[in-house]
């Protein structure tokens, strides 16, 4: 997973809900940035990632699926962005917005692209039919559009999917009826439907948009590979095992070694220095041969 490091105060990446979602977006409102302005740094952000990932691939035509909330908006200005790169791209909206944010989106939008509907063989798909306010399966329209895009990846087509996949529930994952994605593209957090229905979102990435978390909050932070470089001392030269922590695995019925033994291991790359394995005795023989560093010794006889 990318990130940019700046959606809290502590560069940490926040999970958050499609209410947390909201909130927040109120909150960066309420501090002075127009939603509008929010919509235009989402937009602009996806386009910038479309190009560099897809580039070479979207010069054979980018269709945009745009939905009446706020997340066609940001459909809408991806096509404008993509479209002042020098990219063809073709908009098919399952209606006219709702908001008077995402209609100027549309309205700026359409002075640069071109009129006419996805022809079905553009190398590019972008999804921004619903946003993270959606609720159960995808009905109508935005259900035929979902059919549409779902036959232009059958055909080898790469869907982006803008926030969320749209039909993907925000909060909970339910994505029934929902696009599948190559990539999603999460705006200044990353949901939690996203990283509970991992088949439909491809690839994620969060994209700084200005939305800052307070230190003070109680969201979620996302643990990954960035955050614990960060957070993990390196391990002095002079180091031992009798410094570097010490931790037990209690496991090992008979014939079920492995999971002690992936656990010893992910210790040791841990940076632990002495693991003893707890497991019943004719575990130890396998645990010893996959964990030479470890020691292990059996349970004991009674609970005394």
């Amino acid at each position: 997973m990318r990130h940019d490091g700046v959606v809290g105060r502590d560069g940490l990446v926040r999970v958050t809900g499609a209410a947390e979602s909201a909130t927040l977006d109120a909150a960066a409102i309420a501090a002075g940035t127009p939603a509008r302005e929010l919509m235009r740094r989402a937009g602009a952000a996806a386009a910038k990632r479309i190009a560099f990932h897809f580039g070479a691939l979207a010069r054979n035509g980018v269709a945009v699926y745009a939905g009446s909330g706020n997340n066609g908006g940001d459909a809408w200005i991806v096509a404008r962005e993509l479209t002042r790169r020098g990219f063809t791209v073709r908009v098919r909206e399952t209606d006219r917005p709702l908001g008077s944010d995402a209609a100027a989106a549309r309205e700026e939008a359409k002075r640069d692209v071109r009129g006419d509907e996805p022809r079905g063989d553009e190398a590019i798909v972008v999804d921004g039919l619903l946003g993270t306010g959606s609720r159960g399966a995808p009905r109508n329209a935005v259900a035929a559009a979902i059919a549409d895009i779902e036959h232009a990846r059958s055909r080898g087509a790469r869907v982006v999917s803008l926030d969320v996949p749209s039909g993907l529930d925000a909060t909970t994952g339910s994505a029934e009826g929902s696009v599948v994605a190559d990539l999603t593209l999460c705006f200044a957090t990353v949901k939690r439907g996203v990283l509970v229905a991992r088949d439909c979102t491809g690839a994620i990435e969060v994209l700084d948009i200005g939305v800052q978390v307070p230190r003070s909050s109680a969201l979620p932070r996302l643990v990954d590979g960035r955050f614990v470089r960060e957070t993990v001392p390196a391990l002095s030269a002079v180091a031992h095992k009798g410094i570097r922590r010490k931790f037990v695995v209690v496991g090992g019925q008979r014939g079920m070694a492995g999971a002690v033994i992936l656990a010893g291991r992910g210790g040791f790359r841990a940076g632990i220095g002495m693991i003893r394995a707890c497991v019943q005795r004719d575990s130890i023989p396998p645990i010893q041969a996959a964990l030479a560093e470890a020691s292990a010794f059996d349970w004991p006889a009674d609970e005394g």
